[in-house]
C-alpha cells in the first residue's frame, strides 16, 4: 500500500481524503464514514467495467446523478458521503473515487495507529480465517490489524494476503501459473 501524497500533502486524492477524513472526525463519524467508504469502494470495484463506469459519469451531469442516487440509494450512504460524492460528481472528480477511498481508508488507519491488509480471496473466506490470519499479523507486526477482504473468482482456490507492497500468494492461479511457466522453461 503506498501513502497516496497524503504526507506531502498536495496531491488530488491526498487533499479530498484528508478532507473527508477531518469532517468524519469533526462530528465524531470517522468508524460509521470509513465503514461507508469501505462499501462504496467494494460495490463500485464489483461494478463490471467499473472505471469506463466512473468516467462517463464524472464526464456526464445527468448521469452522474442519477449513478449517485443509485449509490446512495443502494449502500444507504449518509448525508456526509453523499454530499460528498456530489462534490466529486460537481467538481467531475468521480473517475479518482476508487483512489479517494483507498486513501481515506489509508489514512484514518494510519490516524488510528492500525495496519490494514488485504485478503483476495477465491470463493469464501471464513469469519475464523479471519480472526486467525488478524491474530497472526497482529502478534507479527506488534500493533493492532484491521483485515479488508475482497473477492476474485479468476484465483480459482485460494487467498492472496497484501500487506504495504509485500504479496503472500498462496491462490492455485498462481501456483498454475508458476507451474506453466517451468514446463515452458523445460522445453525450450
Amino acid at each position: 500500500m503506498t501513502d497516496f501524497g497524503l504526507g506531502a500533502g498536495n496531491s488530488l486524492v491526498g487533499r479530498y481524503a484528508r478532507s473527508l477524513h477531518d469532517v468524519s472526525v469533526s462530528l465524531k463519524i470517522e468508524q460509521e464514514i470509513l465503514n461507508q467508504i469501505r462499501s462504496l469502494k467494494e460495490y463500485v470495484l464489483a461494478m463490471e467495467n467499473h472505471k469506463k463506469i466512473l468516467k462517463k459519469n464524472s464526464l456526464l451531469l445527468e448521469c452522474g446523478l442519477e449513478f449517485i442516487n443509485r449509490l446512495k440509494r443502494d449502500l444507504k450512504l449518509s448525508l456526509e458521503v453523499s454530499t460528498f460524492l456530489g462534490l466529486l460528481h460537481k467538481n467531475k472528480r468521480l473517475t479518482t473515487l476508487i483512489k479517494i477511498c483507498e486513501a481515506y481508508i489509508f489514512l484514518t488507519d494510519k490516524e488510528n495507529s492500525r495496519e490494514t491488509i488485504l485478503v483476495v480471496y477465491a470463493k469464501k473466506f471464513p469469519k475464523l480465517d479471519e480472526r486467525r490470519l488478524i491474530s497472526n499479523m497482529e502478534e507479527i507486526l506488534g500493533r493492532r490489524v484491521q483485515c479488508v477482504t475482497q473477492k476474485d473468482p479468476t484465483l480459482i482456490e485460494g487467498i492472496k494476503v497484501r500487506y504495504h507492497s509485500k504479496i503472500l500468494d498462496c491462490s492455485i492461479k498462481s501456483k498454475l501459473n508458476r507451474l506453466c511457466n517451468a514446463i515452458v522453461g523445460e522445453h525450450s
